[in-house]
């Protein structure tokens, strides 16, 4: 196995681009910026894992919104088959509207007493953390957004600005055009991110990560790695068929590498947040 930590810094960005390559799409890296060719898998049908395509977004780039994001990239905006976009907890409370109608939820929470809504037996419906319980077992608590879909051509899309940091899921129907998008933009090695306790991120992996496997992330990151709550890293392999790949921080046999290009999902159990720059060269 490549490990691109006991690579020279210039050497390593071009191993890097190879292995890109071998995952079929390609890069090219300057400091100026990065230019990715993204593959996409393409939905099948309505429903299941096959054809979402997590894809990480450069920390800097040209796109603004997720609608800038379809439009600069040529994701389809028009017709009966656009193109989805998905996100899982992108934006951070407090959120608009009443707590009746959020659809935003407490973190890991159940059968407490929520101070917002006033149920119990079911995770509390809150527009910030003040709306979920102060006290029980998991807590700290965290109001989270959960997942929202932005079609591309919509106005939802066109409202919702890109965050650093946080990756997108793309659904290309099977009469789309697309097969691959080119995306450019460059990093920010000044972004510092933050990881809330039991709230699933998208993490928009660095195109020039110096991590190469989940543990090694893991590290970086300082996520748990050992006892009995060790963090959590996914990553979905777009198929077909659809697989998710999973394991926890410090595990040996469950590790995996990472594929440039790629968001993966982070989960920490036991730290009530955890904040980092992310590595790169």
């Amino acid at each position: 196995m490549i490990r691109l930590k006991s690579i020279r810094p210039t050497l390593a960005i071009l191993v890097a681009a190879v292995l890109i390559v071998a995952a079929g799409g390609a890069v090219v890296a300057s400091n100026m910026g990065f230019k990715m060719n993204k593959p996409l898998v393409k939905a099948p049908s309505a429903t299941g894992q096959t054809g979402n395509n997590w894809t990480s977004i450069p920390f800097h780039n040209p796109y603004g919104t997720i609608q800038g994001f379809c439009t600069q990239t040529g994701l389809t905006s028009t017709g009966f088959s656009v193109t989805g976009i998905t996100t899982l907890n992108y934006n951070e409370p407090p959120f608009p509207g009443s707590i009746s109608t959020s659809t935003a939820l407490c973190s890991n929470q159940a059968s407490l007493p929520c101070p917002g809504a006033g149920t119990t037996n079911s995770f509390c419906k809150c527009l910030t953390d003040a709306d979920c319980p102060a006290a029980g077992t998991g807590s700290p608590f965290f109001c989270a957004e959960g997942p929202k879909s932005f079609p591309c051509g919509s106005g939802a899309a066109a409202a919702q600005a890109l965050i650093p940091g946080k990756g997108l899921q793309i659904r290309q129907p099977l009469a789309a055009a697309a097969t691959s998008i080119i995306i450019v933009g460059s990093h920010n090695s000044g972004q510092t991110l933050l990881i809330k306790k039991n709230v699933n991120y998208w993490y928009s992996v660095p195109y020039h990560t110096t991590a190469v496997t989940a543990n090694e992330l893991c590290a970086q990151l300082g996520l748990t790695s050992s006892g009995f709550g060790p963090a959590g890293i996914t990553r979905l392999i777009p198929g077909p068929p659809a697989a998710p790949q999973s394991t926890f921080c410090g595990t040996a046999g469950t590790n995996f590498n990472l594929v440039l290009g790629e968001m993966i999902q982070v989960r920490e159990p036991t730290k009530s947040t955890v904040s980092f720059a992310p590595a790169h060269y």
